[in-house]
């Protein structure tokens, strides 16, 4: 008699394979870049574009303005004093000749909305000679 491997078990229904196929990497979309985790990995520029095209669709509303930063790392300390959830959007400005970032935060549709967001603001912000204020997004995409 054939001897039986007592290692070796018969597959299980979910080990069988049916006729379908899992999708080839060709029909599989990818996913669009998050602008957050984008930045969060260093690529500022990248995500700060993403977020123009995003405020773009909403030019006709209000955003609070953190502050202006010139360097990745500035803006990487402003994203992380927020959760990845909150409505934060970076994006490209010319300041003073250099390439600098606005750090924005939410999408307000008038002042009232806006301002009452401003008190809530972490200090860091807050305490700077410049503090956050409630500029209109048309200004932000100029």
């Amino acid at each position: 008699p054939a001897q039986v491997n007592p290692g070796t078990k018969s597959p299980t229904p979910a080990q069988v394979t049916s006729g379908t196929q899992a999708p080839t990497p060709a029909q599989v979309k990818p996913a669009a870049p998050n602008p957050i985790d984008l930045a969060l990995n260093g690529k500022v520029s990248e995500a700060a574009g993403l977020w123009k095209r995003e405020l773009s669709k909403n030019r006709n509303r209000l955003t609070i303005q953190l502050e202006i930063a010139c360097q990745d790392s500035t803006v990487l300390e402003a994203l992380n004093l927020f959760s990845k959830k909150d409505p934060l959007y970076v994006v490209p400005l010319k300041f003073q000749g250099k390439s600098c970032y606005r750090v924005l935060y939410g999408i307000y549709d008038n002042e009232g909305n806006a301002k009452s967001k401003l008190s809530g603001m972490p200090a860091e912000f807050t305490q700077q000679p410049s503090p956050p204020k409630v500029i209109p997004i048309s200004k932000v995409l100029q």
